[in-house]
C-alpha cells in the first residue's frame, strides 16, 4: 500500500506502478524468509553449521538488494520498455557471466556488512 501510495504521489504513470508492484512483489519472500529464520529448527540447524549460516544470508541479501536495484531501474530511469531492450542481453553468455560477477561481489559486499554488524554489536555489548 505504501508503494502504490508513492507511485501515486509522484506522478501516476506506468513505470511508476510497476516499481511499486514489483517492490511488493518482491517483499513477499523476503517476509516468508524471515518468518522461517524465526522458528526454532532453523535456528538449530544453523546454530550448528554458522558458515552455512553466512552464506546462505548472504546469497539471500545479495539476491535482495540486485531485485530492489533493478525496481529502482525500471521505477525511476529507463522504465518498463527498455527493461525489454535489457533481458535479451543479459541471456547471452557474456551477459550471464556479467551477472554471475555482480551477484558474486554482491555476496561479498554482504557478507561483509554482516561481519561489520556483528562486529558493532560485539564492540557495544563489551562496552555497556
Amino acid at each position: 500500500i505504501v508503494f502504490m501510495f508513492v507511485a501515486i504521489w509522484h506522478d501516476l504513470e506506468l513505470h511508476l506502478l510497476a516499481w511499486a508492484w514489483i517492490l511488493t512483489i518482491f517483499l513477499l519472500p523476503e517476509i516468508v524468509a524471515s518468518r522461517i529464520q524465526n522458528t526454532a529448527a532453523f535456528k538449530v540447524y544453523f546454530e550448528q553449521r554458522p558458515l552455512l549460516e553466512t552464506v546462505v544470508y548472504a546469497m539471500a541479501g545479495a539476491a535482495n538488494i540486485m531485485i530492489l536495484k533493478a525496481a529502482n531501474i525500471v521505477g525511476y530511469t529507463i522504465g518498463l520498455d527498455a527493461i525489454g531492450l535489457l533481458v535479451p542481453i543479459i541471456y547471452t553468455y557474456e551477459g550471464l557471466k556479467l551477472l554471475l560477477w555482480y551477484y558474486s561481489i554482491m555476496v561479498c559486499g554482504v557478507m561483509l556488512m554482516r561481519y561489520i554488524r556483528q562486529h558493532e554489536n560485539t564492540t557495544l555489548t563489551k562496552t555497556d
